[in-house]
């Protein structure tokens, strides 16, 4: 079974609002992933033509260790 994507701005933005609370302005929520992307190493990858997704197992593992890294653990 393969992993699952999600693609474009439009679908990652609501994906990740289940894990962190996000500006309500979609530009300005994908402003702060982007900015997590430089600054914690966020996994946002991009494909060929540019359009940015996300591979939802990377995600939550990303997730488990910020939590980790928030704790001193």
């Amino acid at each position: 079974m393969g992993e699952e994507w999600i693609k474009g701005t439009k679908a990652i933005v609501p994906f990740m609002r289940q894990y962190v609370d996000l500006h309500a302005d979609q530009r300005e929520a994908w402003r702060t992933l982007k900015r997590w992307k430089k600054l914690y190493h966020f996994p946002i990858e991009e494909e060929p033509n540019g359009r940015p997704y996300v591979i939802k197992t990377v995600v939550k593992a990303w997730f488990e260790a910020y939590r980790k890294m928030l704790k001193g653990g």
